[in-house]
């Protein structure tokens, strides 16, 4: 949670639930009330349904809004722990593949030294020979 109070990304949907939050006074709790009654909105024009998302929400819609976001930051943290998981799993295949680049230049390198030794010696033993 304490990652979550940190997190410097906020999404529009965070924006409009703190909007509503602090805008609209909580209404009194009555279940009869058609109010709370869960919201329907598989029957709603698209017209309607963008008004009634940008008038006030009621408590239970306020509710499903707040579980949707919790659902929507608990994705986003899965989905983020898999790529985190999968970059760490890159930079150690890159680092092995660093090592072995490393032992194989490595390898020319002392490769080349003894070439250029038995380079020297030859010269050195013609120029011996020549004398």
């Amino acid at each position: 949670m304490a990652f979550l109070q940190r997190s410097a990304i906020r999404s529009p949907t965070d924006d409009a639930l703190r909007r509503r939050s602090n805008d609209t006074p909580t209404p009194e709790w009555n279940p009869t009330s058609p109010q709370w009654a869960p919201e329907d909105n598989t029957s709603l024009s698209p017209s309607e349904a963008s008004s009634r998302a940008s008038t006030p929400a009621t408590g239970a819609s306020l509710s499903n809004e707040v579980k949707a976001v919790i659902c929507n930051l608990e994705n986003e943290l899965r989905e983020a722990k898999a790529t985190a998981e999968m970059n760490r799993r890159k930079v150690a295949d890159l680092e092995y593949k660093v090592q072995q680049l490393a032992a194989d230049i490595e390898r020319e390198r002392e490769s080349s030294e003894r070439s250029i030794d038995i380079e020297r010696n030859t010269v050195m033993y013609f120029r011996q020979v020549n004398i």
